[in-house]
């Protein structure tokens, strides 16, 4: 059970001791965080009463992106007109300008079924 004082940082960057201590610095006392990186000290595993450290599973690192700008989903089958009230052209234009955005490039995503 979470709430509004509870929070997660994920980041592919090794958390040192050093790391911890700032992040536990910039906390509120009512604060807690989950940190999910690739890896991690041993000495940062039970550190702080209000921070967890957990690593990312190898499997789950290579099906994400990390370092991007634009996390926008390739949807692959739009649903039936019915029930959007409007909002595929919305969606038809997103994926003009994200086409052209990445015009020249041999990024193909993957679509959502492989996310999964």
């Amino acid at each position: 059970q979470s709430s509004e004082h509870d929070f997660i940082f994920t980041t592919t960057q090794f958390i040192t001791v050093e790391n911890l201590d700032r992040l536990h610095d910039e906390m509120k006392a009512e604060e807690s965080l989950l940190i999910c990186c690739k890896s991690f000290q041993r000495a940062c595993k039970n550190k702080f009463s209000n921070i967890t450290i957990k690593k990312i599973p190898q499997m789950l690192l290579g099906k994400c992106e990390f370092g991007k700008d634009d996390y926008s989903l390739h949807i692959v089958d739009m649903p039936s007109e019915s029930g959007l009230g409007g909002l595929e052209d919305e969606q038809d234009e997103g994926s003009v300008h994200h086409k052209k955005k990445n015009k020249g490039k041999n990024n193909q995503k993957p679509v959502q079924g492989e996310l999964f």
